[in-house]
């Protein structure tokens, strides 16, 4: 799943999800395994991965009812290594590791994870195939900084929406009596993080929404309570990958969907991958003469369950954000051997960016180590940027003089 995941064959991740749920064994599945897959998020979220292709309740009904059973752990593992001494609150803390694990995982029990599954889904298949269009983009600059934002009509209301790869879901920012005027159904209660912190942010459904020739039907996403952004709607990964190439063609303004266009020129980075979240992610280099902090092996007694997980090879994954101004580097990152004595980072030959903003809000990813933004301030340097799905393949196209010679030095 994760594997194919990584490289944006999202129906092939989907169909490792079936086969692990169709499994015979499934609810004995290994508690490592599951912990490393669902709790840490190893693995796309198997909710958003199918309503992002169009799969329905019913296809998910047809599965055989999942919840991990792991009594035997106590019973077989813990109970005769328990030390003298040992506290009863210990022992009963011990023995709601599965518990604990499963509700991690799941969000809940087995039944709220499966209700709130079947919520993410849709009544009816929904195409994935949109029209290639090319789309007018803008560059808004409010005196600090420039963001990408295009034109939307949501419900029958004309809006200009940022284009945010950061975000793995479109968003409305606004208040709850404005969903009849948006055609907004309710899913879930949720909250997400934004520049103010932690907000309210239901996951909704939208009937449509139109992005120049294209309609993205019902698609999932939020509303965020209380207006905490300066776009009124945010476009996210979730309408972006019903694309298998998408340009940011900065030069001409233009957002280019279904194809590469100018980006079919680009340089390609040293190694990129789509996340769990279906966001994109660069791998940042060791500096000179060091080499790459390497994820360790997943420790196991019984290493067959493993022999085709390859762990992440880096602890310098950077999330690649049109929705963030600046180079944002958690501390861990700025003082890791991704850093050059310069301050600067490399994702490729050539391919550089400093951490302008050092601080510790940058969320830590558990599943790639150290977190970093790349945000607009270096994407801006390049005339276009875009990607190219299944193979995964990310593009920066180095900035043209007026003569349409290409400057190396990324524009600067």
């Amino acid at each position: 799943m994760r594997q194919a995941q990584r490289r944006g064959d999202f129906g092939a991740a989907w169909d490792a999800y079936l086969r692990f749920f169709r499994h015979l064994d499934r609810n004995t599945v290994d508690m490592l395994i599951f912990g490393r897959c669902f709790a840490e998020k190893q693995c796309p979220y198997f909710d958003s991965l199918g309503a992002y292709l169009g799969k329905t309740k019913r296809e998910f009904d047809t599965l055989g009812s999942f919840c991990p059973d792991w009594q035997e752990w106590w019973d077989t593992s813990l109970e005769g290594n328990i030390k003298p001494g040992t506290t009863l609150e210990n022992i009963a803390y011990i023995k709601g590791v599965p518990q604990r694990m499963l509700r991690k995982g799941l969000g809940g029990d087995c039944e709220e994870w499966r209700r709130n599954t079947r919520l993410m889904l849709h009544e009816q298949p929904v195409s994935r195939d949109l029209p290639t269009i090319d789309v007018q983009m803008r560059l808004m600059d409010d005196g600090r900084s420039k963001l990408p934002e295009v034109a939307v009509r949501i419900g029958p209301h004309g809006v200009w929406a940022l284009v945010d790869t950061g975000a793995m879901q479109f968003f409305l920012n606004g208040e709850p009596s404005d969903e009849a005027t948006w055609g907004i159904s309710r899913l879930l209660p949720s909250q997400t993080w934004t520049v103010n912190g932690w907000v309210p942010a239901p996951t909704v459904r939208l009937a449509r929404l139109r992005l120049g020739a294209a309609v993205v039907a019902n698609p999932t996403g939020w509303i965020v309570i209380g207006r905490p952004g300066r776009s009124t709607a945010g476009i996210g990964m979730n309408v972006f990958m019903h694309y298998g190439a998408v340009c940011f063609d900065w030069r001409n303004e233009r957002l280019h969907l279904g194809r590469l266009g100018p980006c079919a020129n680009g340089q390609e980075p040293d190694n990129a991958i789509i996340s769990p979240h279906f966001t994109p992610y660069v791998e940042a280099a060791a500096k000179p003469g060091r080499e790459a902090a390497k994820t360790p092996r997943l420790p196991t007694s019984d290493s067959t369950p493993y022999r085709n997980w390859t762990p992440p090879s880096s602890s310098a994954w950077v999330l690649v954000d049109t929705g963030a101004t600046d180079n944002h580097c958690s501390k861990a990152f700025a003082e890791s051997d991704a850093i050059w004595e310069d301050g600067r980072f490399s994702f490729g030959d050539g391919l550089t960016a400093v951490c302008t903003r050092v601080g510790t809000t940058v969320v830590n990813d558990p599943n790639f180590g150290f977190s970093a933004i790349l945000g607009m301030e270096t994407l801006l340097e390049f005339d276009a940027f875009g990607w190219e799905l299944d193979p995964f393949k990310v593009y920066f196209v180095p900035r043209a003089d007026d003569d349409g010679n290409e400057r190396r030095d990324g524009g600067r």
